[in-house]
């Protein structure tokens, strides 16, 4: 069985992670919403390491939360973390926790989604939670 307490810690881990990125690039922005400021300052304005805060600048670059402009510049394209494929994945640990015994088809159904397309939301599940 899957600890469905321990996904959702992690899951809420990331968001709040994302939230204090996405607040540090919008402090940033110009008047063209273009962020300027390397990994290493996003390190030290968030408290973490260096490679912590490049994982952290992809993982909402592959969410197209941000979009990367040049070697040090993003765009914020919206933050809202539920319009991305994590709202698929929250809504999957949420289904793992009210019905721990359902079988994939069980879980795609609930979902309103094929097997295939749970696969990815199970694919995208793994890669946020190596955080």
């Amino acid at each position: 069985m899957i600890a469905t307490e321990n996904i959702s810690g992690k899951l809420n881990q990331f968001a709040e992670q994302a939230q204090d990125l996405i607040f540090l690039l919008r402090a940033k922005q110009n008047q063209d919403g273009i962020s300027t400021l390397s990994v290493k300052e996003m390190a030290t304005v968030l408290h973490t390491s260096v490679d912590a805060a490049k994982g952290r600048i992809d993982k909402l670059i592959g969410l197209g939360l941000v979009e990367k402009i040049g070697s040090n510049s993003y765009k914020m394209i919206h933050s809202d973390l539920e319009r991305t494929s994590y709202g698929a994945v929250t809504k999957l640990a949420a289904i793992l926790s009210d019905m721990p015994n359902a079988t994939y088809k069980e879980q795609a159904e609930a979902m309103g989604i094929t097997q295939k397309e749970l696969e990815m939301v199970y694919g995208l599940l793994v890669y946020l939670l190596r955080t």
